[in-house]
């Protein structure tokens, strides 16, 4: 249920910022499509190729890109402050709980929590200190790079150890049961939803980045 929870206030926010019915519309059938591959059991046919769950996370980011290119999505992130899509990646830490508290009750492999291998709530953690350096010009370009390139170093790590941990021609020996939950509906969200939101919000942020640097 947390992550349900999870994934509703991190739409919930991205609406809100947006002030536009598409996204709201696109998110809500987004739902529906995840809820539905989860429920049919497409999702858990591990070793079946190609891999089912990485390419709901990538028609996920790609969909969100479509959306991002009508005319009054594209205005309202270009007027989007620098800071918020780094203030947005603060949702990673309660996420980073939420994993463990699976891992805990047996659901979830150590190595995708923060006492295995999985460091990316330091992520959700330095987010709100790092956009408030930047709402208060307190960061230089190269700070914000730096933090930028950190975290998305971190994604990458947690993405590759899901990746290798689930079952399948991928699977790597990791110790403890394979990850399996993540074929199942609500937490079918991280990969589905909460991922490619992270994703989305280094884009954008990198985006904003670079348009300042030609700006100057």
């Amino acid at each position: 249920m947390s992550f349900l929870v999870l994934s509703v206030v991190v739409a919930a926010v991205v609406v809100t910022a947006l002030r536009r019915a598409l996204p709201a519309v696109a998110v809500l059938a987004w739902f529906g499509v995840v809820y539905g591959l989860a429920a049919s059991g497409v999702l858990g046919a591990f070793e079946r190729m190609p891999p089912k769950i990485p390419l709901v996370a990538l028609s996920a980011v790609g969909i969100a890109l479509l959306v991002s290119r009508v005319a009054a999505v594209k205005e309202a992130l270009r007027v989007m402050p620098s800071w918020w899509p780094v203030a947005f990646q603060t949702f990673r830490a309660p996420l980073e709980v939420a994993l463990y508290l699976l891992f805990t009750a047996g659901q979830l492999p150590e190595q995708m929590t923060f006492a295995g291998r999985n460091f990316d709530v330091l992520v959700g953690v330095s987010a709100p200190v790092m956009a408030f350096l930047i709402a208060t010009k307190r960061a230089p370009p190269w700070v914000q790079w730096l933090w930028q390139l950190a975290a998305v170093g971190l994604l990458i790590n947690v993405v590759s150890i899901a990746i290798t941990s689930a079952p399948g021609p991928l699977h790597l020996d990791w110790p403890g049961a394979p990850l399996t939950i993540v074929a199942q509906w609500p937490y079918a969200l991280l990969p589905g939803f909460l991922v490619p939101c992270a994703v989305l919000g280094h884009v954008l942020a990198i985006s904003k980045l670079r348009g300042n640097a030609q700006q100057e």
